[in-house]
């Protein structure tokens, strides 16, 4: 990529540009702000480069790869639909049904469904056209673009979801902001972003399997990801870090077979022991995650960050 398709930006959370190299990552340097620890892609690719690489929709070709994820999609729908009950019921604890959900990169709409299914309102909006037109054929309303082009009215939701979409963005702040305009006073905002200060990655193991740039343009740790929030008008209620990465195995034996193997057995373990109907296996996987993510809070170093936030006047 040549000089001309990529830019230098500031912190998108305090505007400084007092930073420290921290990695390169796929070609790309990782820097963090002196300031407000925020991590993030710079240089990174100018806008042009990144919508244009978002509007090649590959899942929507004839592809072998295409027809596989499609396929895998499709057939995992109801298990995604339970994990995400989940969250609904997080969120629930700070704002009941019936209300107005938005879900922002609802991707197929398990999200939606299971909010759906409890009484919710639901609406989504995600950039990918086969995602959509997946959502739609299941009955779900859902705005193909941007938060920002579906021009939602000021104080619309109840609450608003957004996981594993922030650090996508080219300036995240902006659309935080966005979604303050569109949730109603007291409405509640559940945020998911990766977390680069993992016990993972602290012990040197590389786990940027599916994480890395140009994707990816910013890497949050906890008191970043509350930091921005915060500037953006919000409220945080919770905090939150939990979980071991997907691929663990992976980040340990790199892109091997061993390691490839090795995650696909703890991902059918999971999905097996966390939806079985025997309510011992369900009982098992439980304690076990319980006392894992339990331990993993108080350190704030799990793979993952959660962030219940309310909407201040």
């Amino acid at each position: 990529m040549n000089d001309r398709n990529v830019e230098y930006v500031s912190c998108n959370l305090c505007g400084n540009d007092n930073t420290r190299f921290l990695r390169e990552l796929n070609s790309w340097t990782l820097v963090q702000c002196r300031h407000c620890s925020l991590v993030y892609v710079n240089p990174r690719p100018t806008l042009d480069v990144i919508l244009a690489e978002y509007q090649v929709d590959e899942a929507t070709s004839d592809s072998t790869w295409a027809k596989r994820f499609r396929a895998k999609y499709e057939s995992e729908f109801e298990s995604h639909k339970y994990k995400f009950g989940e969250f609904v019921r997080k969120i629930e604890r700070h704002v009941k049904p019936p209300g107005r959900v938005l879900d922002i990169g609802c991707n197929t709409g398990a999200f939606l469904s299971a909010a759906q299914e409890r009484g919710w309102e639901p609406y989504g909006v995600d950039i990918g056209s086969w995602a959509v037109e997946f959502a739609r054929a299941r009955g779900l309303d859902v705005f193909h673009g941007t938060l920002e082009e579906a021009h939602f009215p000021d104080a619309y939701f109840d609450a608003v979801f957004c996981s594993a979409v922030l650090e996508h963005l080219p300036d995240p702040k902006h659309s935080l902001l966005e979604i303050h305009r569109v949730l109603k006073k007291d409405g509640i905002l559940f945020v998911i972003v990766p977390n680069i200060n993992a016990f993972t990655i602290r012990l040197g193991v590389d786990l940027f399997v599916g994480n890395t740039p140009p994707a990816h343009l910013y890497y949050f740790t906890p008191r970043a990801a509350q930091g921005l929030l915060e500037a953006a008008g919000f409220e945080c209620v919770r905090v939150l870090s939990w979980g071991v990465p997907n691929d663990f195995f992976q980040g340990i034996f790199g892109h091997t077979t061993t390691g490839r193997k090795l995650d696909s057995i703890a991902d059918n373990l999971f999905t097996k022991y966390s939806g079985g109907r025997g309510f011992m296996r369900r009982a098992i996987y439980y304690i076990i995650r319980s006392v894992i993510n339990s331990g993993l809070n108080i350190i704030k170093m799990g793979a993952i960050i959660e962030v219940h936030a309310r909407k201040r006047a």
